[in-house]
């Protein structure tokens, strides 16, 4: 496989073991070793893939290919011991000069192998990063199971992106460690992780076609050319886009291109695959489609994968575990249901849909709101913050023999097609919101508030 360092100025041949290498390149010019030019991101992603590629830092160029690689500041480096470079060890060729050629030895079919064959959980632990003067991520621990998927929730902002990148190698963590079964993958060169990326933007090479696209990690990996076209037809029927190998990607929808890129991190086997955001761009139906058919890959291939998200109700429909990270941060994981009904934190509950909050004070299963005395299904000690999912709250026309009930006022109905909510108001100043099927006929009710319905979390801040 021929690449170029673009400019017009060097190319390199990894099948043929020689090249030419341009010790003072480009600092505008970025090329990919393989025969095109290519922006950083896809730069980038294509070392994530293994890549053969030639990248240039503002002052000298290099070669990814196998076992090559570049120090930033121009110079050529053996990264993985004698025997691989040039005669033998490093070849440095820092500094302005004329192109020089010399043989290298090269390796296209190598990825990193872990010799554990126990567990295969990723496990984050104390992770750190700054950007600039902004901490980006606190000390944030996190265990993938392995052949699960997990979600990584939080506003935008909030980190979720740069902990992706510190799995998948494009960035470096400032402490922590990240540990792939019982290796650390810290130190590990991007191409060796067997980490798969699918980026929020996609980024298809626009110069391939959509079958070159998803071959392109098993080229890197040195696959012959027949397996690989077979492998990339079963792996466009598996994403239900058979028949696209030869079309452009620019001439896809927005589906059709997350499928493609969904494909590329898959066929080349992956023991983690990180997905950004992978439905946003997308609108609903859409969106529905996707998610069945991730779910869909994922039990036939049991890797282990983590989507980052904003969207609530996406990471409950594609994750059996879900992390919420706030300010850097790690405030909750567990399973959906420990979000939905047991948060805990205000911060947890709101961005989870609650609506309902009252402050509240506690000796056990008793406490009380606004100074009407309630019984709680799980005990709490202290001041503290009371929350109903809605969807719990029970609306009767008569009063109930249930307990916590009290007589409100509906002030307000709106319909949202399959569900009515209504806003609730007592005298004593409450006031929360119930979601119900079917509404009342009337104004005047019951609200019943079930002891399990009904938890407690402890103050952020004082009452």
């Amino acid at each position: 496989m021929a690449g170029e360092l673009f400019c017009g100025r060097g190319n390199f041949d990894c099948d043929r073991g020689s090249g030419t290498v341009l010790e003072s390149g480009d600092p505008d010019c970025l090329g990919s070793g393989y025969g095109h030019s290519l922006s950083p991101s896809q730069t980038s992603l294509a070392v994530l893939f293994g890549s053969v590629g030639a990248v240039g830092f503002g002052g000298g160029w290099g070669n990814l290919c196998g076992d090559r690689g570049l120090a930033r500041g121009g110079q050529w480096a053996d990264q993985f011991g004698a025997g691989e470079s040039p005669a033998g060890g490093g070849l440095d060729v820092a500094g302005a000069g004329p192109v020089k050629t010399f043989p290298l030895a090269v390796n296209l079919s190598c990825p990193w192998q872990d010799p554990d064959n126990g567990s295969q959980d990723l496990h984050i632990h104390q992770i750190s990063k700054e950007l600039g003067t902004t901490t980006v991520l606190a000390s944030v621990s996190l265990t993938l199971k392995a052949g699960t998927i997990s979600a990584l929730l939080g506003a935008s902002g909030s980190g979720k992106s740069t902990l992706l990148h510190l799995i998948a190698g494009i960035l470096t963590p400032d402490q922590g460690d990240i540990i792939l079964g019982r290796r650390s993958l810290l130190g590990i060169p991007i191409h060796r992780r067997r980490v798969g990326l699918v980026p929020q933007n996609r980024l298809l090479f626009p110069h391939l076609s959509v079958g070159e696209n998803i071959a392109f990690g098993l080229k890197m990996q040195g696959i012959n050319r027949p397996d690989r076209e077979a492998q990339v037809v079963q792996m466009l029927e598996r994403v239900q886009l058979a028949g696209f190998a030869h079309r452009d990607p620019r001439s896809l929808s927005g589906g059709q291109a997350q499928r493609v890129a969904l494909a590329r991190a898959l066929v080349v086997k992956p023991r983690v695959l990180l997905l950004d955001e992978p439905l946003s761009a997308l609108d609903a139906h859409l969106r529905q489609e996707m998610q069945e058919l991730i779910r869909s890959l994922h039990s036939e291939t049991h890797t282990t994968t983590l989507i980052v998200t904003h969207d609530q109700q996406e990471a409950v429909v594609l994750a059996s575990h879900l992390a919420l990270l706030h300010h850097g941060q790690i405030l909750q994981q567990g399973s959906p249901t420990d979000f939905f009904y047991c948060p805990q934190s205000l911060t947890v509950a709101r961005f989870f849909g609650g609506v309902n909050f009252f402050p509240a004070i506690a000796e056990g299963q008793r406490v009380w709101i606004h100074g009407i005395p309630f019984t709680l299904g799980t005990p709490f000690q202290g001041e503290g913050w009371v929350t109903i999912r809605p969807e719990l709250v029970r609306v009767w026309q008569s009063p109930p023999s249930q307990i916590n009930t009290l007589p409100m006022q509906i002030q307000q109905r709106t319909s949202t097609g399959l569900q009515w909510r209504l806003y609730l108001h007592h005298p004593c100043g409450l006031a929360l919101q119930a979601w119900v099927s079917h509404p009342p006929s009337q104004e005047q009710v019951w609200v019943e508030f079930p002891p399990d319905a009904l938890w407690m979390m402890p103050p952020e801040t004082p009452l």
